[in-house]
């Protein structure tokens, strides 16, 4: 039999033939989230507890689970960040360890079965906000160009959090070229170059930062192999290439009889020619049908090996 008093509600048993009265106290569940600690925002690769605050006789362990978001179906519906559907906790925390953008969302504390009595569980919300830097694309890449050419480098935005007031700003090495702020519209930074100079190859940089941190593009910008500049022409077909400023082409005129000359074959942009790898001279020129080539380094033939 019930009975309610001041210090809750207590169930009387009675045993008449022995006069035996035996009373059970037992105080309903009440459970709330610490002031300020309805929304976390964290960032990206942090610990951070969600705690919810729990009372009652006997105390009630504390069951975790993620809320489905609007519009997920039961098996899109979110799991625990250790991949179980629900998660118990003695003492009301929830710790999770290097947190990922995909942990982000609503976390319900509910109180278990109380008992074998019949009260209803009592929940709450915590609201996790998982912050993260922008992630871009490419991350790096190599464009090769002529000079006198126009070029174009982008920067696409992927994804980022928060996503409002996003900067960007271009270097190439440590100097600075432009900077600026993305619209709530655009996915993507470009820079421009009308024609290329010498002091335009380099290493290209694209930083869009926003309050977690800095996402990086990275473009080296080198010579174009297959397309030599100069007074000379070569049709399509020539073995004549250009490789870290120098011409490779076949000789006819090398003499084959010198010691620190040595005749091989090399697959160079495709064409299998003939080219020769130098040991102990300082230079040969190489010619092809009466076409000089530009003199050769004495490491060129660390270049061919």
């Amino acid at each position: 039999m019930w009975e309610n008093s001041l210090h809750g509600r207590h169930l009387v048993f009675q045993n008449t033939d022995h006069n035996y009265v035996f009373s059970l106290s037992s105080v309903p569940p009440e459970l709330s989230v610490p002031k300020g600690q309805s929304q976390l925002i964290v960032l990206e690769g942090d610990t951070v507890d969600l705690q919810c605050l729990v009372s009652g006789k006997p105390k009630p362990i504390i069951m975790w689970s993620r809320v489905e978001e609007s519009g997920q179906t039961a098996a899109l519906a979110p799991t625990m960040p250790d991949g179980s559907v629900q998660t118990e906790s003695y003492d009301g925390i929830l710790r999770i360890y290097n947190v990922t953008r995909k942990m982000s969302g609503a976390y319900r504390c509910q109180t278990s079965q109380y008992n074998g009595f019949n009260v209803k569980p009592r929940e709450a919300l915590i609201h996790l906000v998982v912050q993260f830097t922008p992630t871009v694309k490419p991350v790096y890449t190599e464009v090769r160009q002529a000079l006198g050419r126009a070029f174009s480098l982008t920067c696409n935005l992927l994804e980022a959090y928060p996503a409002h007031h996003l900067q960007y700003e271009w270097k190439l090495g440590s100097r600075l070229l432009t900077v600026g702020q993305f619209s709530d519209q655009s996915h993507d930074t470009s820079y421009h170059v009308k024609a290329l100079n010498r002091e335009g190859y380099g290493e290209y940089t694209c930083d869009i930062t926003n309050k977690a941190g800095t996402g990086r593009c990275t473009f080296l910008l080198t010579g174009d192999l297959l397309n030599v500049t100069g007074s000379q022409s070569e049709s399509a077909d020539s073995p004549l290439r250009f490789l870290r400023g120098n011409y490779i082409g076949e000789s006819q005129t090398a003499d084959m009889a010198q010691p620190e000359v040595q005749r091989t074959s090399k697959m160079i942009c495709g064409n299998n020619i003939n080219v020769y790898s130098i040991f102990r001279a300082k230079n040969i020129e190489m010619t092809r049908g009466g076409v000089g080539a530009k003199l050769l380094p004495r490491n060129f033939s660390a270049v061919l090996r």
